[in-house]
């Protein structure tokens, strides 16, 4: 009984540092798994977006690839802000046409 009273404080400590790691483990988990659907969700709606620009607009407009890119990247922008979701336009630009590239090649 006395050799557990003078290791327990010992003990206390280690569990306070297992502890803390694992927290610490947990938490960057967290951050990823947040991360991965929050983006999950951003390209959600940038696919949404240009399908929706194509559906309304069709191969109606004038200068048609930079005014269906320019709807598109509005119409997301709206989707992001109700969502509370902020991205960078250049990511934002960036998604839009590699959804549009794989539209475009999708019957090749």
């Amino acid at each position: 009984m006395e050799l557990l009273n003078e290791m327990l404080p010992y003990i206390i400590g280690i569990l306070t540092v297992l502890a803390t790691y694992l927290g610490n483990k947990l938490r960057q988990w967290l951050d990823v798994k947040v991360a991965v659907d929050k983006q999950k969700q951003i390209e959600g709606m940038v696919k949404a977006s240009v399908l929706w620009v194509e559906q309304v607009y069709g191969v109606d407009m004038v200068e048609v690839s930079q005014e269906k890119f320019d709807k598109a990247k509005q119409r997301t922008l709206f989707l992001l802000q109700n969502a509370g979701l902020e991205v960078d336009e250049e990511y934002l630009d960036t998604l839009i046409e590699a959804f549009v590239f794989e539209l475009l090649n999708k019957g090749e």
